[in-house]
């Protein structure tokens, strides 16, 4: 897809508030069914959603996006999420999307736990530092366990960055500091 269509796409659907489809160039990536909610030169700040209903926010480098769809399905996605009032009560959280940094360093200021996505790794959990190249981040595994040092990813490697959503908000309640996960009950 052209770089300038797809943004002419997105600047389309964020007047109109109305849902699309991203497809990231990353090849085990799914489709992003979402809202697109602002852009930057740089990024974009979208609200994903399942079953309708927004669940977070993320915010993708455009550079890294191969495709975007706004047909058919995504007007009927549109039709359903304005009749139930849902488009008219998202909000747009108080971050900054001119850069990773600037955004992840909104993020560690309101403690707000993140997933850091890129074509080499996926990091979910606290910021402890943005850097001037890198960011650093204890990272949590699937067993909920937080590392006690943190894992560091540069921001030329990053393709996305994911917070507010239900997922992350659980597994880092219930994340653990050190070597054990939680006993099962």
């Amino acid at each position: 897809m052209n770089k300038d269509w797809a943004r002419t796409l997105l600047a389309d659907c964020i007047a109109r508030r109305s849902p699309v489809e991203i497809f990231l160039r990353r090849s085990n990536a799914a489709p992003l069914c979402c809202v697109p909610l602002l852009m930057s030169e740089r990024l974009a700040l979208v609200a994903p959603y399942v079953d309708f209903w927004p669940d977070g926010y993320e915010v993708v480098r455009l550079r890294s996006i191969s495709a975007v769809r706004a047909g058919d399905r995504e007007a009927f996605h549109s039709h359903i999420m304005l009749h139930e009032g849902i488009l008219d009560r998202l909000d747009t959280p108080p971050v900054s999307i001119d850069s990773f940094p600037a955004l992840l360093t909104d993020l560690l200021a309101q403690d707000e736990p993140v997933i850091v996505s890129g074509e080499r790794a996926l990091l979910l959990g606290r910021i402890t530092k943005v850097g001037k190249k890198k960011l650093r981040v204890r990272y949590i595994d699937g067993l909920g366990r937080m590392d006690a040092v943190p894992t560091r990813m540069a921001y030329d490697d990053i393709d996305s960055v994911a917070f507010g959503n239900r997922y992350l908000q659980l597994v880092v309640r219930y994340a653990q500091d050190g070597e054990h996960a939680p006993d099962a009950e």
